[in-house]
């Protein structure tokens, strides 16, 4: 979810407007991202050669969705953002 720096005071507007399925969907991804990238010490590492990786050979980089997404097929289609607050 994304709010622009313009729409600061409709802010409590905009988060009371997120539905409890959409929320839900944000806190699974958020899991996964936490338990992916930072859960462990080990995870922190692995992460941070892969970003070094990426940046060392960019034509083999991971994409965007590819670092964001959880691999679970109901999970990709659960992230694309309903209710989509653009910057």
């Amino acid at each position: 979810m994304f709010v622009s720096e313009d729409n600061l005071g409709n802010l409590m507007e905009i988060l009371t407007s997120v539905s409890d399925d959409r929320i839900a969907e944000l806190q699974r991804q958020g899991s996964w991202l936490y338990e992916q990238y930072l859960s462990s010490i080990k995870a922190i590492t692995l992460t941070t050669l892969d970003i070094l990786n990426d940046r060392v050979f960019p034509q083999s980089a991971r994409t965007y969705q590819d670092w964001n997404m959880s691999p679970d097929p109901v999970s990709i289609f659960s992230c694309i953002p309903v209710g989509h607050h653009p910057i």
